[in-house]
């Protein structure tokens, strides 16, 4: 199971989703491309300098000091996490702590 955890100031995923052999898992592979594609565009398409650690089965992005640009990407992150959740709930788990809003 896929753990995604929305506090105000983290946006946090954790396990892995198991729908498949490894190499194989399409879960795995949509929510690694959003994750990859997030940092990416955050880094790349706004001036935003951000704290996150990423590696198998974990990434961890610290969203208290994000700008509005980067809130519209993790806006569009979560559309995306929020579909494979709704199609796969036996394999990824949304926890919202609080609403992550700067």
């Amino acid at each position: 199971m896929i753990d995604v955890t929305i506090t105000k100031d983290h946006l946090i995923l954790s396990g892995h989703a198991r729908a498949g052999p490894y190499g194989q898992d399409i879960v795995c592979a949509a929510v690694s491309a959003l994750v990859q594609t997030l940092e990416q565009a955050i880094r790349e398409l706004t001036d935003d300098v951000i704290d996150c650690e990423i590696g198998p089965g974990y990434f961890n992005l610290i969203t208290k000091h994000l700008s509005s640009a980067s809130w519209l990407l993790v806006d569009a992150f979560l559309l995306g996490i929020f579909q494979i959740a709704k199609s796969y709930p036996g394999n990824v788990c949304i926890v919202r702590e609080d609403t992550p809003k700067p």
